[in-house]
């Protein structure tokens, strides 16, 4: 059973499995536009980030949101200018712009009420291995 667990914590401690848990439990908001809500917290995020993707070779989705008060065309380009944000976030920590990759999902993915502003965020997806850069 020892063995069993100490094969278990190697797994859950791979550096690929440790971002893979990071991405899907990070998410950096934002005020109104490009404004972060709490600059401390998202620095930290990034950080963490930067750090797991160090020990891998992965490639980084970002994914802008907004909310629902402008017409679609705007929020995709909120959503857009988010994630170049956060891609221009983890590029001064260190992560190479080439492992990064950036979409909007404007405001299709709701995690409030439509006009809420606590939509206004960016997230994370582990990139498809081989995936191209747009």
């Amino acid at each position: 059973a020892r063995d069993h667990l100490s094969a278990l914590q190697g797994r859950i401690d791979a550096p690929r499995e440790r971002l893979a848990r990071l991405v899907q439990t990070s998410a950096i908001f934002f005020s109104e536009d490009q404004k972060l809500r709490d600059p401390a917290a998202a620095e930290q995020t990034v950080a963490e980030l930067a750090q797991a993707m160090r020990q891998t070779e992965a490639t980084l989705r970002i994914i802008g949101h907004s909310d629902s008060l402008g017409s679609l065309p705007v929020n995709r380009r909120h959503g857009e200018a988010r994630a170049q944000f956060v891609a221009d976030m983890l590029t001064r920590a260190g992560i190479a712009p080439a492992r990064l990759r950036i979409a909007s999902r404007a405001d299709a993915a709701p995690i409030a009420p439509a006009q809420s502003t606590l939509n206004r965020r960016a997230t994370f997806e582990l990139a498809f291995d081989g995936e191209p850069s747009p």
